[in-house]
């Protein structure tokens, strides 16, 4: 709408085009609505209270745009970058009211874009200014309201935000002229460099550095296991060969972030219950995952060969893994866990 020439007009087709694409977006929000009103512990959107981003963060994420934008800003504004002064002074306080340096800093990178917007009078580069001033506010928008989780937010808004500020950037650089270009370009090609650079530096860190050992060279993620997990190697490639797709796992579950469904996470077949935290987070509901923990349980258990029966049947389970980390979970005792219920069989075993 700032970069048109008729403003009514452009709202009128951008309404239309917004209703088309949320029309077609509708499963899609109809999910997300569903996510928030669940939410993390039973929260959705939600004013963040804590925990907030530092300054040398956001620049640390977007200075490579941020930075060249803000010089060639200044530039462009020249003698009226005092016009700049009372909107960024307000965006600066107000973020720092909020406890987040970041969001001053992200509010005064709004207000500095948004002022070479409002003053600038050739349509492309006010679509370009009014990119940059759309995600330095959606940064702060990061400081000041949470979806779900912080984590979350950070990384899925932040996602957007990059592309929005390069697009914004590569558009000042291919309209800015002689002095204006020479200036971006001295701004943003060593932090460039440094950022080419951190590339192969993240490389050979993680070369040198692994986080698990795996053998080298090689292509496949699992490898590490044979020598790791012999256990869960041997039960993932058993399944590999052996499960069709859909095929439903009972597996220990636990904690996330932990050993726990890990045939579910190197199969990619489907299990009972997944990690609580996750599965809150995407909207379901608490008690069907503490009935699934619990059913699982009763399948562990023991004893009561028809209740046993009961939960395979209720989640068309097809497959049981029992190996040291279910005997661990559900204090297990014997490996003859299955043998009195009807309809099961041994199909591999392994000793160790």
């Amino acid at each position: 709408l700032i970069a048109s020439r008729r403003p009514l007009q452009s709202l009128g087709r951008l309404a239309l085009a917004g209703t088309f694409s949320f029309a077609a977006a509708l499963p899609f929000v109809i999910e997300l609505i569903a996510g928030i009103n669940a939410g993390a512990g039973g929260r959705g959107l939600f004013l963040t209270d804590a925990d907030f981003a530092p300054a040398w963060a956001v620049l640390r994420h977007f200075g490579l745009f941020l930075i060249p934008l803000g010089v060639l800003a200044l530039a462009v504004l020249g003698r009226r970058s005092w016009y700049v002064v009372p909107t960024a002074g307000l965006g600066i306080v107000g973020g720092l009211a909020l406890g987040s340096s970041a969001a001053a800093l992200a509010l005064a990178a709004t207000a500095l874009f948004a002022t070479v917007t409002v003053t600038s009078r050739i349509r492309g580069d006010r679509l370009a200014w009014a990119l940059a001033a759309l995600g330095s506010v959606a940064i702060a928008a990061c400081e000041r309201f949470t979806l779900i989780d912080r984590m979350n937010t950070m990384f899925k808004i932040y996602n957007g935000v990059w592309v929005v500020l390069a697009l914004a950037l590569a558009v000042v650089v291919l309209r800015s002229r002689n002095g204006q270009r020479r200036l971006v370009l001295a701004t943003w090609l060593p932090l460039q460099i440094v950022g080419a650079i951190n590339l192969p530096l993240g490389v050979a860190q993680a070369w040198l550095q692994p986080r698990i050992t795996s053998p080298r060279p090689s292509l496949d993620g699992q490898a590490y296991l044979e020598a790791r997990d012999p256990q869960t190697w041997f039960l993932v490639r058993a399944l590999q060969g052996a499960a069709r797709p859909g095929d439903v796992v009972a597996e220990s579950a636990g904690p996330g972030y932990s050993k726990h469904t890990r045939i579910a996470m190197h199969t990619g077949l489907p299990t009972v219950v997944g990690w609580e935290w996750h599965l809150t987070q995407r909207g379901q509901s608490i008690e069907e995952i503490q009935a699934r923990f619990e059913d699982l349980e009763t399948l562990y258990g023991g004893g009561d060969r028809q209740a046993q029966r009961a939960v395979l049947d209720r989640y068309g389970v097809r497959w049981v893994v029992l190996a040291d980390l279910e005997n661990s979970r559900y204090g297990l005792q014997s490996d003859d866990l299955l043998s009195h219920v009807s309809g099961t069989i041994e199909v591999a075993n392994r000793d160790g």
